[in-house]
């Protein structure tokens, strides 16, 4: 089996033929019960959920957005729609600034703009206050955090901003079958992938079905923290020295940093993603780019296949747990 950095979305017929009748409006108070203090506005994406963010700020094509130097396609893609997205930070720019949480890893961000906290791949645990720097918007990608099909979820710090980010999504709909078709069948196609991300940037809404989904993922939330916290417990010993958990968030990955040897066997285990940047410093302001080799420990990953790497790697003044003792501990 292979293993990315997120779970792979995978669409079921039961998707389509359960849950009607669940909403956005009930998953978006569920998302509040479980993080109070904030307002959630559900959309089809990560992606379509930040293109209508830029919408909602009022940024246009003169207006310059601050996006980590390893931003994905998506990203770029999102924040052009509208605006001009830059990696480059000078003290003249004010605008808005995409604060990406890699992997879970909070990063601290000193500047004067609106800030939209991407926490596309942060798996936070329900309490924990959101906004960690004071940011207007937080993101989360819900395919890569809860494992559902689609969905991206902005908490917002006024419920105003929320009524917001509703009007504008609603505006937009859907996308209609057609876009959803290409949803369903878009895993490993290339070119159907590319025309269904081309559309979601139009996109809003998510269909009712799919609601269901996340309701499901969320009833097991509880499970999902602490079989994180487990596979953080075995692999973290791993990670650069320094390098904590971020108060109340779960990585879905450990990054760590090896020969091209031993990230060639990794690979050859099923290890996907390949060398990364990772922002070592954890602070937008003062970067320090390291390449690294993420560890998958998201919630398609078995324990005893962290055992294998565990090994691949070498230990790090840790104590590699038993086979037998992740056998009993953990049945996938």
């Amino acid at each position: 089996m292979n293993y990315f950095l997120w779970p792979e979305s995978r669409f079921s017929i039961s998707h389509l033929t359960f849950g009607f009748g669940i909403n956005a409006a009930l998953v978006e108070r569920r998302f509040e019960q479980l993080y109070p203090g904030s307002s959630a506005v559900l959309f089809s994406s990560g992606r379509a959920a930040l293109s209508i963010l830029i919408q909602a700020l009022g940024l246009g094509r003169a207006q310059r957005v601050w996006i980590p130097p390893f931003s994905s396609y998506c990203v770029l893609d999102a924040v052009s729609q509208l605006a001009t997205p830059t990696p480059e930070l000078n003290d003249g720019m004010n605008s808005a600034f995409i604060v990406f949480h890699q992997w879970g890893f909070i990063h601290q961000a000193h500047v004067t703009g609106e800030i939209i906290e991407d926490s596309a791949d942060s798996l936070i645990i329900p309490g924990t206050p959101l906004f960690p720097n004071g940011g207007r918007f937080e993101l989360v990608s819900l395919p890569k955090t809860l494992g559902t099909f689609a969905g991206g979820l902005v908490f917002c710090r006024e419920s105003k901003d929320a009524e917001t980010l509703r009007c504008l999504r609603d505006n937009r709909g859907s996308g209609g079958i057609l876009q959803w078709g290409l949803r369903a069948f878009a895993a490993g196609r290339p070119r159907i992938h590319a025309y269904w991300q081309a559309g979601e940037l139009q996109s809003g809404v998510l269909p009712t079905p799919f609601c269901a989904d996340i309701l499901r993922r969320l009833e097991q939330i509880d499970t999902l923290v602490s079989d994180r916290q487990k596979k953080w417990q075995y692999m973290g010993g791993f990670a650069p020295p320094g390098l904590h958990l971020s108060l109340g968030r779960l990585p879905c990955n450990v990054p760590i940093a090896c020969t091209s040897e031993i990230a060639h066997q990794l690979t050859m285990t099923g290890i996907t993603s390949g060398f990364r940047h990772f922002n070592r410093n954890l602070n937008i302001c003062r970067p320090d780019l390291e390449s690294v080799f993420p560890i998958p420990i998201h919630q398609e990953v078995p324990l005893k296949q962290l055992n294998v790497w565990g090994h691949l790697i070498g230990s790090r003044s840790m104590a590699l747990a038993d086979a037998s003792t992740l056998r009993g501990t953990h049945e996938d």
